[in-house]
């Protein structure tokens, strides 16, 4: 419900059917990124071209921030799950601190 209620608020901002277009396919991607726990897309800007993308953990000051890898579509297609692997190792030894036992 959140996000369809932040989606409708970018889409009345939206100056542009492009623009609305984009925010509807960030919505019709959010079942693959809420079961595998990222997002890869294919000629969004550019023809030829993809990208995996994952959100990071959050800020101490609570910004959203996301990491993507891009490159030519076939070779995104490709190694998707290894990218996307790679990326939650980097962000797992990087970016969260181990709990304490």
């Amino acid at each position: 419900a959140e996000v369809e209620r932040l989606a409708d608020s970018a889409r009345s901002m939206a100056r542009t059917r492009q623009t609305r277009n984009a925010i509807d396919q960030t919505l019709a991607s959010m079942p693959q990124v809420r079961s595998c726990g990222y997002s890869v897309a294919f000629a969004s800007l550019f023809p030829d071209t993809g990208a995996v993308s994952m959100s990071l953990p959050p800020a101490s000051d609570g910004a959203v921030l996301v990491l993507g890898v891009g490159g030519l579509s076939d070779r995104i297609r490709r190694n998707e799950k290894a990218i996307a692997r790679i990326m939650r190792n980097a962000v797992t030894t990087h970016l969260i601190k181990p709990t304490r036992n």
